[in-house]
């Protein structure tokens, strides 16, 4: 008597779902880099250690324009990050589904998105000055100085986050070759230069201001990956 063997369900990569998630990669990357140009703050913030209530409510109500528009961009950036992650993870997780990198970077995100809202929670309490007409002057001066100790500790906190999404997807993209290797040699870049960031942040004897490197370099980021991909799906055409 024979019996027939019991037929195994294999995993097999779908070309259509390769170039359909890569074309969203695309879509994501470069849109998340276009709504994150409307995220920086206004240069005439005044300093948060000497600026005076009247001080604060002038420069709320001349950059209210601004501070909103750094509102919105900042929350759309946020929404944007999250699926951009979650698609860049599908990626990996359809060349590995073993692998433990998908759920890493899902949960790097999260966190990355919580700072992010606490942070523009923050802000936003200027985007509309008629609020703060009621407040007292040591509520709004208290409020603002809030906020500067909200970005001191998120540009402290942000980076190791960051840098390790970075780093972890640029390791399994360059594995599975998900995309050109200079974008992931850019990120293995970006995330050395914030690792070092984050030490001269902790040891404040080393005199080395590395920040602006792994700041642009994660706001160039989705831009690269999106761009990279744009290619790979017009050729895969």
């Amino acid at each position: 008597m024979t019996t027939t063997p019991r037929p195994t369900l294999t995993l097999r990569d779908s070309p259509a779902r390769e170039r359909r998630l890569t074309g969203h990669a695309a879509l994501l990357g470069l849109a998340m880099f276009l709504a994150s140009l409307a995220t920086f703050a206004p240069e005439s913030a005044p300093d948060p250690g000497t600026a005076t209530a009247t001080v604060v409510r002038r420069f709320a109500i001349d950059n209210a324009g601004t501070i909103q528009v750094n509102t919105l961009a900042a929350l759309a950036t946020i929404m944007l990050l999250v699926i951009f992650v979650a698609i860049l993870a599908q990626q990996v997780r359809q060349a590995r589904p073993a692998s433990i990198g998908p759920p890493v970077m899902v949960c790097l995100a999260g966190v990355i998105a919580t700072q992010s809202l606490f942070l523009t929670a923050v802000s936003s309490l200027f985007a509309r000055p008629e609020q703060l007409a009621g407040a007292t002057d040591e509520t709004v001066a208290t409020l603002y100085q809030v906020t500067a100790v909200a970005e001191w500790l998120y540009t402290l906190t942000i980076l190791v986050p960051c840098m390790a999404l970075i780093a972890t997807y640029s390791w399994l993209a360059l594995r599975c070759q998900l995309i050109t290797r200079w974008v992931c040699w850019a990120g293995f870049t970006i995330a050395a230069a914030g690792a070092l960031t984050t030490i001269t942040h902790i040891v404040p004897t080393l005199q080395l201001d590395t920040f602006l490197f792994p700041l642009f370099g994660w706001w160039l980021w989705p831009g690269m990956i999106g761009t990279a991909s744009a290619i790979r799906w017009f050729r895969s055409r």
